[in-house]
């Protein structure tokens, strides 16, 4: 890992990253029309800005669970809801992930953006976890407390999802930036566990949060933590455009190889 003072010198400008987190049309919130080949057919025809390798991480509550249940998002408090959809979530993941696996040698990788119900399980079956070359945890919903309760509840759900067995913690300060303002030590404390955890760190261009995403870039850096690229693309226009990221890298005053990078599917 290079030292600050080593990391520096501005962006090294880079032509093809790998997108390690893009939605299909499987995904409820995504574009209607955004297949899979969508993806494949931009990397294998090298399309200016298409990256060289990208992991398509549908929802998983949308594999499971009708549109109507999956908003509710009453499966986080209640898993016995996941348990009666199991079975079905099981037949159109299996799916799913072979509709991926037959991309692979298109530059398309099969992965899974998931959530962690109360008791500690990720929303899919276990038993898909080796056929997975990424998951990602996220935080999108948690169950209503005390406003003087949310911070707390954000991060003890945070620190159990990077112990849960994912890869990837997506978009990590999404969900409570936009409720409240968090400091460089939440920050630190958050890049210090997916560290010790072996988790990496979304740098995510969905929906910007600049300030907390140039202090958790600048704690990765200090701390060696790894760190992913992620457009979250939902939509074609999204996939190809990683100018965000850059200029975040740039003005968080490290150059690209100033991060743990993740330049290849983690499980494989």
């Amino acid at each position: 890992m290079p030292s600050c003072s080593d990391c520096r010198v501005g962006i090294v400008p880079v032509a093809r990253v790998q997108d390690l987190h893009v939605h299909s049309e499987l995904s409820y919130c995504a574009e209607k029309g955004l297949a899979p080949e969508f993806y494949a057919g931009k990397i294998s025809s090298c399309t200016n800005g298409a990256p060289e390798l990208v992991c398509i991480t549908d929802h998983s509550m949308a594999a499971y669970f009708p549109e109507d249940i999956a908003w509710k998002w009453e499966f986080i408090s209640d898993s016995s809801i996941f348990d009666a959809w199991r079975d079905s979530g099981n037949e159109k993941l299996a799916k799913h992930i072979a509709l991926l696996k037959s991309l692979s040698g298109r530059g398309v990788s099969a992965g899974i953006e998931t959530e962690m119900m109360d008791d500690g399980r990720l929303c899919f079956d276990p038993a898909f976890a080796d056929k997975l070359d990424i998951v990602i945890g996220s935080v999108h919903f948690l169950p209503p407390v005390p406003h003087e309760e949310i911070f707390g509840s954000w991060l003890s759900h945070t620190m159990r999802l990077m112990n849960s067995g994912i890869d990837i913690l997506g978009h990590p300060f999404r969900w409570i930036a936009a409720k409240i303002e968090i400091g460089e030590d939440t920050v630190s404390s958050v890049v210090a566990e997916a560290k010790r955890c072996g988790v990496a760190l979304e740098l995510n261009s969905h929906y910007r949060h600049p300030r907390e995403d140039i202090m958790m870039l600048r704690a990765c850096a200090e701390a060696g933590a790894k760190v992913t690229i992620a457009s979250d693309s939902h939509r074609k226009e999204e996939f190809g455009d990683y100018s965000y990221h850059m200029d975040i890298m740039e003005k968080a005053g490290y150059s690209l190889p100033g991060y743990g990078l993740v330049k290849t599917a983690i499980r494989h």
